[in-house]
């Protein structure tokens, strides 16, 4: 009966790891990585600073590069190899992208113990832009509308392309989410700012949401943040003195981890 139980009892520790190899997440940032993902924008003040990231990576971390356009793509080598970089230790990509910010629109890579790999696939709405929109002309309906025909960004695909180039599958979900918005700590906590993923999600509800992020993120357990940093505001506005903030309206990657 004793050596029964003991079967039994490494039967079911088995069939527990080998579940736990098969469960995907999302890994810590902390933690090493193949490469990394980059976007290129002819913004003015964007190109510098992408040239120092890259110097600063090469030389240890492979790295991916998205371009919009063939156009774009030929001006991002012609600037990179002025500033004395090695072009073709880069991996260039040409996606319909529509910001620079990889990281908050990007797909989200999640693993498990077995090798494999899937890009996670949020919604996006251009950091809710129908929201800032209706911030800026005090909820008038005309001019928000007006704007969102003109400014409103192409549908973001970045997510699944970046699955396909890395031959992994995808897991979708109609709940808006940035990555700079996520903090994991790759043993399955997450944190959210409530206030802005409530807002990215009008009329869901928070149970909702929180079933959603565990499904598609492989967490078990959700810390909720009340709101971002004073400067980290969706509208242009003065902090303090001279100084004047803007940004997403609550990314933890703004103030916590």
């Amino acid at each position: 009966m004793r050596y029964m139980i003991l079967c039994v009892t490494a039967l079911l520790l088995t069939m527990r790891a080998a579940k736990a190899q098969d469960t995907f997440h999302f890994p810590a940032e902390w933690e090493p990585h193949e490469a990394v993902w980059l976007g290129w924008e002819e913004f003015a003040t964007f190109p510098p600073v992408t040239v120092e990231l890259v110097k600063a990576m090469l030389p240890t971390v492979a790295i991916k590069m998205i371009a919009p356009d063939d156009s774009t793509l030929g001006l991002a080598k012609s600037y990179l190899s002025r500033h004395n970089i090695d072009t073709t230790a880069i991996r260039f990509h040409v996606m319909p992208d529509n910001t620079i910010w990889v990281r908050d629109h990007g797909g989200l890579f999640l693993v498990n113990g077995k090798g494999g790999m899937k890009a996670a696939d949020f919604n996006w709405s251009t950091y809710g832009l129908e929201k800032w929109f209706a911030d800026i002309f005090d909820n008038n309906a005309d001019s928000v509308r007006y704007y969102m025909e003109r400014w409103q960004y192409p549908i973001d695909k970045v997510d699944s392309l970046m699955a396909a180039v890395e031959n992994a599958g995808t897991v979708t979900s109609r709940v808006i989410a940035e990555g700079g918005a996520l903090e994991m700590n790759g043993k399955g906590t997450l944190l959210l700012n409530e206030r802005l993923t409530r807002e990215r999600n009008a009329g869901k509800t928070k149970e909702f949401l929180e079933a959603e992020f565990k499904r598609m993120l492989g967490v078990r357990k959700i810390i909720w943040l009340g709101q971002g940093v004073a400067e980290d505001s969706h509208i242009i506005r003065t902090i303090a003195g001279k100084y004047v903030g803007v940004g997403t309206g609550g990314h933890t990657d703004e103030y916590v981890r």
